[in-house]
């Protein structure tokens, strides 16, 4: 167990220092802890979820098929018009509150 974390941890800092491709740093970890027998090979394959492996490359697919498009670029520039109005609604809304509340305590 505690192989496993120590190899957990090293990746992740390599992975984080960004100087070895991250895709080659889990790898080079998983068959790490599964040459030293801290875990066997068919516990490795039943603790990976395939259901989830097909959703992302699904996933992936779709993004890579569409991005050609501009989808992405034109959803970016729509949410950023909405944030936009989002954020003026409470600052516009706020003062007409607080006087409701204000007039709501003096008919008390």
């Amino acid at each position: 167990m505690v192989l496993a974390i120590a190899v957990f941890a090293i990746a992740l800092g390599v992975i984080a220092s960004e100087r070895v491709h991250r895709t080659a740093v889990a790898l080079l970890g998983a068959a790490l802890v599964v040459v030293s027998h801290t875990i066997d090979q068919e516990e490795a394959i039943a603790a990976v979820d395939f259901n989830t492996i097909g959703l992302l490359a699904g996933m992936m697919l779709i993004v890579r098929l569409t991005e050609p498009s501009g989808v992405y670029n034109y959803l970016a520039i729509s949410a950023s018009a909405i944030r936009k109005v989002a954020t003026a609604i409470p600052i516009v809304s706020s003062p007409g509150c607080f006087w409701a509340r204000v007039a709501r305590r003096s008919l008390r």
